[in-house]
């Protein structure tokens, strides 16, 4: 392996690069999308019970385990003006107004625990 293949050192170029950065098991997509005035944040969560579930016929038997506490960093322009984020998934009765703060062009905020769908509304003024 040479040094350009070693993860550890790849890894730590990318680091540097601020990138948007979501710390979550793998079993966790999250899809980007921008509009006029607002970024939307998709996550769906595909972690399961598969032993419980592997006895269960149909969409019962899908058994999700919880996403808690994932930490979300997006890259936003410097220049932009955030008015705030609001998480919305059908685990919740209301839309939730998060806790986020934004500096030097990256907005960070923690996502509080969901099943298996959610959509962090990042708006921007």
């Amino acid at each position: 392996m040479t040094a350009d293949e070693d993860p550890a050192r790849v890894l730590a170029a990318l680091a540097r690069l601020s990138l948007s950065r979501i710390d979550a098991p793998w079993t966790l997509r999250v899809a980007g999308y921008i509009q006029r005035k607002r970024r939307l944040l998709h996550f769906v969560n595909y972690h399961r019970d598969e032993a419980k579930g592997a006895s269960i016929p149909g969409p019962a038997g899908e058994c999700p385990l919880p996403a808690t506490n994932v930490a979300v960093a997006v890259r936003l322009p410097r220049s932009a003006r955030v008015r705030g984020v609001r998480l919305l998934s059908p685990d919740m009765d209301a839309p939730l107004d998060l806790a986020s703060e934004f500096a030097r062009g990256i907005l960070r905020f923690r996502l509080p625990a969901f099943e298996v769908y959610a959509v962090a509304d990042v708006q921007l003024g």
